[in-house]
């Protein structure tokens, strides 16, 4: 970064991002039960403060950094006070934190405090870390230059579809599949219990639409014409997805519905995350539209099989986000993705990158959490569940 401008942009951007933590707990909010509203709130602050402590501690050093025993001291006592630098260390905290809070929506109302800090402690120190560094080591060549392996293998994700969204959405469905569902969720149907304020949601939804645009345009260095482009790329995938959503909706219940549509256009703006600086115009709608019908899809899939995720998180994130890694390959320009592939070596690239970050989020995530679970049980009792959770319950 060479520019006042630059430095405002990335400022900007990670203002946006941070912003994007209300959209999560507004969303979050109008999808719980009321008695529950106080809970989802305390845990969307601790997941935030710890997933960003725990990245300021060591998660960039493990990320961006050489791997030994020194670089794991906090990064800030060595910076060396230069302002790029620092400002890029706050805007990859945010990504940190966005990616934990993801997975609070998944296992509202019945999981227990100390067990969701638990779980975002596994996430900060063992998941997210090990992934972003696959995927953006050496991002950071003031710091390092020893590049992850996906890289090198030329796997592309610009802002995080696989490396923030899919992480998040995979170790969601790790922890709802090992606390179950909430009591009486199933009994029923499989239709989701009724959150107590649907515009409320919706609000929360529109609030991370905006912070999107920072959240993809931030994610390219300098501010150009390629910035307008990703911004213009993550506006129109917002919008496509939202339509594929209340579409999906109206043909399968017969008539419109708010939550596939705010689904959609959070699953519209996760897919084209991966590639918003290589694509036009054309292609986003395609793979927006795509990763909307996909994610309501699987919630419904998801859903028939006892899993009770609260907010789509699975869907919208872990579903859409793998699909949006995969799409780097089949949609994006590969002129302007510029990694030397063909389109078959791209794909296979691609498609590889993406398992592996589900496996390796998803089973580390259920191994942990299952043993733990068996051994200090992260849910809270049932009669606490059926009355209301406390604060810290």
């Amino acid at each position: 970064m060479n520019s006042n401008i630059e430095l405002l942009w990335l400022l900007v951007c990670t203002l946006l991002v941070l912003f994007m933590q209300v959209g999560f707990l507004l969303l979050e909010n109008g999808q719980v039960r009321r008695k529950n509203s106080v809970n989802i709130a305390m845990k969307n602050l601790a997941d935030l403060t710890l997933s960003l402590i725990l990245f300021w501690a060591f998660g960039f050093a493990l990320i961006f950094a050489e791997w030994r025993m020194d670089s794991l001291l906090p990064w800030l006592f060595f910076v060396g006070g230069q302002a790029d630098l620092e400002l890029t260390f706050f805007y990859q905290m945010m990504f940190a934190g966005t990616a934990a809070t993801i997975v609070s929506g998944a296992v509202a109302e019945r999981m227990a405090f100390r067990g969701y800090l638990t779980l975002v402690l596994i996430m900060a120190v063992l998941i997210y870390p090990v992934i972003a560094h696959w995927v953006w080591g050496g991002a950071v060549a003031q710091v390092s230059t020893s590049i992850g392996w996906l890289v090198q293998l030329g796997f592309v994700d610009l802002a995080g579809a696989t490396v923030v969204h899919a992480v998040g959405g995979w170790v969601a469905l790790a922890a709802v599949m090992v606390i179950g569902p909430r009591t009486g969720r199933f009994d029923a149907g499989y239709e989701p219990l009724k959150g107590q304020n649907q515009p409320l949601a919706a609000a929360g939804v529109l609030v991370l639409f905006i912070g999107w645009v920072g959240f993809n345009g931030g994610s390219v260095t300098g501010f150009g014409e390629v910035t307008i482009k990703v911004v213009g790329n993550t506006l129109l995938a917002g919008l496509v997805g939202a339509t594929g959503g209340l579409v999906w909706s109206w043909w399968y219940k017969g008539w419109p519905q708010l939550l596939p549509a705010l689904n959609g256009m959070l699953a519209g703006l996760v897919s084209v995350t991966a590639m918003a600086h290589a694509v036009h115009f054309n292609q986003v709608v395609v793979v927006a539209l795509v990763g909307a019908l996909l994610a309501n899809w699987s919630a419904q899939w998801l859903a028939r099989r006892g899993v009770d995720d609260v907010v789509g998180a699975v869907s919208v994130h872990a579903v859409a986000g793998s699909w949006g890694g995969v799409a780097v390959a089949l949609a994006a320009d590969q002129q302007l993705l510029a990694t030397g592939l063909g389109f078959w070596q791209q794909l296979a690239v691609q498609v590889l990158g993406v398992v592996l970050v589900g496996l390796w989020s998803f089973t580390v995530a259920y191994v942990l959490l299952g043993w733990l679970h068996r051994r200090w049980p992260m849910r809270v009792q049932v009669v606490a569940e059926r009355a209301a959770l406390r604060l810290l319950m």
